[in-house]
């Protein structure tokens, strides 16, 4: 494969005088409109003598086209960013296209942010930002400097992408993607294939997916629309998990500290399990056959949860929903909640 890259660097602005400053403030404001790297300014108070001082980070803006050799496509892409977020979109061409911003205080540091791009003989790209460490060198804060990727590759590549501290942002992409970080948010738009996500504390999104997914969280708010594949699956500890329109053979949403709202279909022989410990769960359910409904909690009525041939014992209700059918058709659901309150409404 080989790279071509182009870069651009400004380096901050130098002090002025309070007239001087303000006049090129005014005239780089268009002087920077079409550039591709600026320095971002923010303004301290005015001094006792009226000068304004200018705090300002180095910006460097890079761009890297990664072009397969003949008979070699783009198999596999792999992101490790510990230094900011990560942008991905899928497009319909071979090659692919790495945006780099870096931001430091400093030129020194700025210097010290790194893209290493590593490509295999079999397809795969590996992407990782790192910080260069001498012997005399100090730490980076992370605070200080990042670095943000927004990466375009072939639809048909897998991916995998992992943040420390920064957001996850994929779409167009056919062949799933797994996607990490460790304080931030994912989302995940128009994909095709099994997702998998994990995030220690930060939402997570899903909207126009067509495959499996498996979402897992900490503290985590996570919210499904338009899902449709066999397993879906999303666990956190601490949040809410709200889906709408999902269409699953199997789903299972669950969570100790929060909420649970579903709303979606019951597929013939499918599974639901909405459990929550301490949080509310609430469904409206469309059923096109007979659901066998498990229901557990405090102060549940049959009636008030539309279901036939009830037997109940312990906080637990059994019962039925929908014309009698054959078993192996028999949709199965199961509601739990510990201190919260369970609602369930057929939308047929």
């Amino acid at each position: 494969m080989t790279a071509k890259s182009t870069l651009t660097r400004l380096r901050p602005r130098r002090p002025r005088g309070p007239l001087t400053a303000l006049l090129g403030l005014l005239g780089g404001a268009l002087a920077l409109a079409p550039a591709t790297a600026h320095a971002d300014g923010l303004e301290s108070p005015a001094t006792e003598s009226g000068a304004v001082q200018s705090r300002t980070r180095w910006n460097e803006r890079d761009e890297v086209h990664v072009t397969p050799s003949p008979g070699v496509t783009v198999g596999e892409v792999v992101i490790d960013n510990r230094l900011g977020d990560v942008r991905v979109r899928g497009w319909d061409r071979p090659e692919i296209r790495i945006s780099v911003r870096k931001q430091a205080p400093d030129e020194h540091t700025l210097d010290r942010l790194k893209v290493r791009l590593l490509t295999m003989p079999d397809g795969t790209i590996r992407i990782r930002t790192t910080t260069l460490v001498g012997v005399e060198e100090r730490q980076i804060p992370l605070a200080s400097a990042r670095i943000d990727l927004t990466i375009e590759l072939p639809r048909d590549a897998r991916l995998a992408a992992r943040t420390w501290s920064g957001d996850v942002d994929v779409s167009g992409v056919r062949k799933g993607a797994s996607l990490e970080t460790g304080e931030g948010t994912i989302s995940v738009r128009d994909v095709t294939g099994k997702v998998i996500t994990h995030t220690a504390k930060g939402r997570q999104s899903f909207d126009g997916v067509r495959g499996d997914v498996a979402a897992a969280g900490v503290a985590s708010d996570v919210e499904l629309d338009d899902v449709v594949g066999n397993e879906l699956s999303a666990k956190v500890f601490e949040g809410s998990v709200t889906a709408h329109g999902v269409r699953a053979h199997s789903v299972v949403l669950q969570t100790t500290l929060g909420q649970i709202i579903f709303r979606g279909v019951v597929l013939p022989g499918g599974s639901l399990d909405l459990r929550s410990y301490s949080g509310d769960v609430s469904a409206v359910l469309s059923a096109p056959r007979e659901v066998e409904v498990v229901a557990r909690g405090r102060g549940l009525d049959p009636l008030a949860l539309g279901l036939r041939d009830v037997t109940s014992s312990a906080g637990t209700i059994i019962g039925r929903h929908g014309p009698a059918g054959p078993r192996a058709r028999r949709g199965h659901v199961e509601l739990g909640s510990s201190s919260g309150v369970l609602s369930l409404t057929w939308a047929n």
